[in-house]
């Protein structure tokens, strides 16, 4: 789909990405004085583009499906779409605790083994005992709120959705500060709660596009305030959760008012762009021989491979997927 390929949303994933990869160094015994120490919450740049995008593909889409039906069918074409990258990465994660297995009962280590399937079908946020390759939480919270999300995105009276989206976000964000808690079900209206507020400002979008025509600088504007605040606050680990989340929604609003995007710059952010989901789920991997198997290391070593390792496996996980898909490609032209 074409605004996958939009330059400025590749670079907002790859620079929320190195935030949340930054954020995570600590847990592994990294806990160096540091930016981005505390900086979570650019995961809600991740369910603001994912709204942003599905109301974009509803509104474009001829399709007359069943509204209920077309909710399934988009969703279930679009997890399963990340196979490719969440399966090896759990496999990985799940290898890597094999030797600690000797030291557990019968019973935990089928309770181990039970979280494998529930890991790779995108359930764990619904697992009492959670996930080992942890970062999957965002993307299982997605899957499992996703359809309904889908459904509200096909009214057909976007004042309707609006008013819906305004009221679930102001309920959550304004609800508690903290809003990061890892609890059930606070994942689950974390991920709707973010997927609504990227849809309000799809649609501010629009009127955004029709006030300011070609005055693109405007824009440009917006973004890079939206952006930069953030890195800011997250760069000195300032406390301001409410200041990012509006930085963000202004940052999203500017992504989907402007239609074009300068191609040699589109390819570059396109490149670093798609190694933002594989960084968040290989860092986990990382980290985690680090801490099991390598706290001998010295400071350094642990840093330059946890980011070196990070960057490595992602880049190649991300190539070999795209030789297999364009090999799938040719040999469906072919055949």
């Amino acid at each position: 789909m074409k605004s996958h390929k939009n330059g400025q949303i590749e670079a907002i994933r790859i620079i929320a990405a190195i935030a949340i990869v930054s954020g995570h160094m600590g847990l592994f015994g990294m806990d160096v004085d540091r930016p981005f120490r505390d900086s979570w919450f650019f995961v809600e740049l991740f369910f603001m583009l994912t709204g942003g995008l599905t109301l974009q593909h509803y509104s474009r889409s001829t399709d007359k499906e069943d509204v209920f039906q077309s909710a399934l069918h988009y969703t279930f074409a679009k997890f399963s779409a990340f196979f490719w990258y969440t399966i090896p990465a759990i496999l990985v994660q799940y290898m890597i605790y094999i030797p600690y297995l000797n030291g557990m009962d019968k019973e935990n280590i089928i309770q181990f083994w039970e979280g494998l399937p529930i890991e790779i079908l995108y359930l764990s946020s619904l697992d009492v005992n959670g996930a080992k390759l942890f970062t999957m939480w965002f993307l299982s919270a997605m899957f499992l709120v996703f359809p309904w999300f889908c459904v509200l995105a096909q009214m057909k009276r976007k004042a309707l959705f609006d008013m819906i989206a305004i009221g679930v976000t102001a309920f959550f964000y304004l609800h508690q500060y903290d809003y990061g808690e890892q609890i059930f079900p606070n994942q689950l209206f974390r991920a709707f709660a973010g997927m609504m507020l990227g849809g309000v400002a799809y649609h501010i979008a629009g009127y955004v596009r029709e006030l300011i025509k070609e005055r693109t600088i405007i824009l440009k504007f917006m973004f890079g305030l939206g952006v930069l605040i953030p890195l800011i606050i997250g760069g000195y680990n300032i406390r301001a959760l409410r200041v990012c989340l509006l930085c963000f929604a202004m940052c999203v609003v500017a992504v989907f008012s402007e239609n074009k995007t300068k191609e040699r710059r589109q390819s570059i952010c396109r490149a670093l762009g798609g190694l933002a989901f594989p960084m968040i789920l290989w860092h986990w991997v990382i980290g985690t021989v680090i801490l099991l198997y390598l706290q001998n290391l010295s400071m350094g070593a642990k840093i330059g491979l946890f980011w070196g390792g990070t960057i490595l496996l992602s880049a190649v996980h991300t190539g070999m997927i795209s030789i297999i898909k364009r090999k799938n490609r040719a040999v469906g032209v072919n055949g």
